[in-house]
Formats: structure tokens, C-alpha cells, sequence
């Protein structure tokens, strides 16, 4: 909190939800406060393994009253999604939109170095609820090695998969520049989320980077993320649920070159012309602006707190 004040920033931006307090104790001292709200939190608590399941809903609940009454206080909020959006609409009437995608100088594209019987891969947290009990299944009845990059929500379930299957292997958790090589030495990418609340509205970044680096996205078929794997013609969606759909989709990638070079090539398209930071980038700054230099009137909240 000290530190914060000494800056004697314009604006404030508050990207965690442990820091709300924090953000709220600023905002009473008169900055300027927005705060970042890249998750669903309340529903994101829903799926923690790490919490009793009778604990969940009591947590989520509690959560979400706490981070509703803090978030009135604030200039503004940032969303990731219009699912997150509608949410904080009833709340504050000041919410930006702001997708999280990759920053297109952040990853390479694989181009040449491309093989569609290179591994597949996953890149993010692995937990049960994000499907990897069904992707190595999948792979291993498709015949092919599963590159793993993230930290298991759980050592038993870290034991438990790299005891049963032996074409895993699992890279721990690897920095920006280390995940950049590690895609363009893969075949596709899985994003198989389970059908959670706070997965299924989402916009999965992992998403993004597998189609910057041109590689084949199975994805989950919930309509979001049909819209654009299916809308971008970089991949196919499956049921998460469902090892067979998956491995085949793996099979098909695998026996398909020509295939996989379109989805490769539509991917990169993609996120180079809708999907990536810089299309982004120059909404915040804008939204930045109207906060501190066309709306005065915003920067004085205090009696709303």
C-alpha cells in the first residue's frame, strides 16, 4: 500500500482478486482504481479440487457478495469475455471488454518446422477438469506421444497419469520463451475443457497461442469455442467427455497433412487479423483515457464507497 501511494500513479489496475482490498483502501484514499476481473472467480471456485465439494458453493458466495461490494467502488472493470461482461453490467455501469490474447511477437510460427507427426500438446494447469485423464487416453489410443507443459493441480494425479501412461512426458512449467519452442515442436494442441461454468464462457488463451504458432487446435464443442476454432477452420471440436471423438480427431490431423497445413495456415490468419493483443492493446489505452482525461467526473467515487 505504500509503495502503491508513493507512485503517485494516474491510474491504478488492479489485475488479482487477493488484491481487491487493496485496490479498495486506494480508491477510499482518492486514486484511481480499476480492477481487472480475468476470471470468473466466484465460478472458477466452483471447480478447485483443492476444496472440500460441500465448501465450494459456500465459498463461491462469499466471494462473490465480497467482490461485488468492493467492485462498485472502482472507476471501472475489465472483462475478458461478454459472459464475464453481463455479469458486472448489473453491478457498475463502467465495464470494458478486453480480450486476453497473445501478443503476436510472443510466439513463433511454426512454418517449416512444422510436422503433423510431431507430439501433441498441452500448455496450462493440469487438472481433471480440463480434461487430461480423456486427452491421454485419447493419444495413446491414436499412437501418439503427449507433450505435457503446466503444474498438475494435484501430486497424486501427477503420479497417478505419469505411472499409467508412458508416451507422456511432462516439461513442468516453462517461461514465455520456452513455451513459444515448445509449440512450434508440437502437431496440435488440446484445449478440452469439461463443461464447468466458468471454462465454457471462456476464452481459453491457450487457444490463441496454439493457432499463433500454427498448429491444429481440438478443442471442446462448446459454442464459444466453436465459433472460433469451427469460424477460423483451424481445428476440430469434440466432446471433452468423449475419448473416442478425441482420438479420432488426433487420428485424422495425424493421417492428414493437407488437412492440418489449412488449419495451421487459418489459425495464423486468424489471430494475426482478430485474435491477438495488439488488436486489443489500443482499446485499453482508449479506455484508459476517458477515465482520467474526458471524464473527471469519475475520479471523485469516494462517497459511493
Amino acid at each position: 500500500m505504500k509503495k502503491a501511494r508513493d507512485l503517485r500513479a494516474d491510474i491504478y489496475h488492479i489485475h488479482d482478486p487477493e488484491l481487491l482490498g487493496l485496490g479498495y483502501q486506494l480508491k477510499k484514499s482518492g486514486c484511481v482504481v480499476v480492477y481487472d476481473s480475468h476470471e470468473d472467480v466466484p465460478r472458477q471456485i466452483m471447480t478447485k479440487e483443492w476444496l472440500p465439494k460441500f465448501a465450494r458453493p459456500i465459498v463461491s458466495r462469499l466471494f462473490e457478495l465480497y467482490e461485488n461490494r468492493l467492485v462498485r467502488c472502482f472507476n471501472a472493470v475489465i472483462v475478458p469475455t461478454p459472459h464475464i461482461r453481463t455479469r458486472f453490467r448489473v453491478i457498475t455501469r463502467r465495464v470494458w471488454e478486453v480480450c486476453n490474447f497473445p501478443a503476436l511477437d510472443e510466439i513463433v510460427y511454426s512454418e517449416q518446422q512444422y510436422s503433423n507427426l510431431n507430439p501433441a500438446c498441452y500448455v496450462g494447469d493440469l487438472s481433471v477438469n480440463r480434461g487430461i485423464l480423456q486427452i491421454a487416453e485419447a493419444t495413446k489410443r491414436a499412437g501418439v506421444e503427449l507433450y505435457l507443459c503446466g503444474e498438475f493441480t494435484s501430486e497424486q494425479l501427477k503420479t497417478e497419469l505419469l505411472s499409467k501412461y508412458e508416451h507422456v512426458r511432462h516439461f513442468g512449467i516453462l517461461n514465455r520463451v520456452e513455451v513459444a519452442r515448445f509449440l512450434v515442436g508440437a502437431s496440435m494442441g488440446f484445449v478440452t475443457l469439461h463443461n464447468t461454468s466458468s471454462y465454457a464462457a471462456a476464452y481459453p488463451i491457450k487457444m490463441f497461442e496454439y493457432m499463433a504458432a500454427g498448429i491444429p487446435v481440438i478443442a471442446s464443442n462448446f459454442p464459444v469455442y466453436k465459433a472460433i476454432v469451427e469460424g477460423s477452420n483451424c481445428g476440430i471440436c469434440v466432446d471433452p467427455l468423449d475419448v473416442d471423438a478425441i482420438a479420432d480427431a488426433v487420428k485424422l490431423i495425424r493421417s492428414d497433412r493437407v488437412l492440418a497445413d489449412r488449419f495451421r495456415s487459418n489459425g495464423r490468419k486468424a489471430v494475426t487479423k482478430k485474435y491477438s493483443w495488439e488488436s486489443q492493446a489500443s482499446k485499453l489505452l482508449d479506455y484508459y483515457y476517458s477515465i482520467t482525461a474526458n471524464d473527471y467526473s469519475l475520479l471523485d467515487g469516494r462517497r459511493h464507497c
